[in-house]
């Protein structure tokens, strides 16, 4: 009994010692984890932030791009005919959305979302209008009659509130 009151004597504050530097370890050991963490996010977010303003940029871009009011006078030449104009039109929206595709990586899902469907709406736009127009009609017929669609559309087209969630959500990187 002596005998093992003796090595007890020893190993318990051996075993004290032990538990509190494993704990003590093992904290530091996750702080510089955390630490590492920190720190590569903080390197990533300063490498990607200037890419993600980038895509916001050319998304705005895209977005008053593919509206028919800065697309007309874009795209519209002299002696154009509406079938003319309409495949015109048609091209140069899938050419810009195409063109920026890649930017949907550095955005929201929504943001996306609303650009892709602002697209499908402009190309419906077109085509509907374009469909019910005489086959003589001329491009200003056509661009005159879009004009009148975008503004008979209830709550106005909807670039500017696209632009407006772009914004929101460029004011959230900051």
């Amino acid at each position: 009994m002596e005998q093992l009151l003796e090595i007890l004597k020893y190993i318990l504050p051996s075993l004290v010692v032990f538990v509190t530097a494993f704990y003590i370890l093992n904290a530091f050991m996750k702080n510089q984890v955390l630490q590492k963490q920190i720190d590569y996010r903080s390197k990533a977010v300063k490498e990607t932030l200037p890419l993600r303003l980038q895509a916001y940029e050319r998304l705005s871009l895209l977005i008053e791009r593919i509206s028919p009011t800065s697309m007309i006078p874009r795209v519209k030449v002299a002696q154009m005919s509406a079938k003319e104009l309409q495949v015109a039109l048609l091209n140069n929206i899938r050419q810009e959305y195409e063109y920026n595709l890649t930017q949907q990586i550095y955005v929201s899902s929504q943001l996306w979302a609303l650009v892709t469907n602002l697209k499908e709406e402009t190309v419906n736009m077109v085509a509907s209008i374009s469909s019910n127009m005489p086959e003589d009609a001329s491009a200003s017929e056509l661009a005159r009659e879009i004009f009148q669609s975008m503004l008979n559309t209830k709550g106005g087209f909807p670039t500017t509130k696209i632009l407006e969630v772009l914004k929101e959500e460029v004011k959230e990187l900051y």
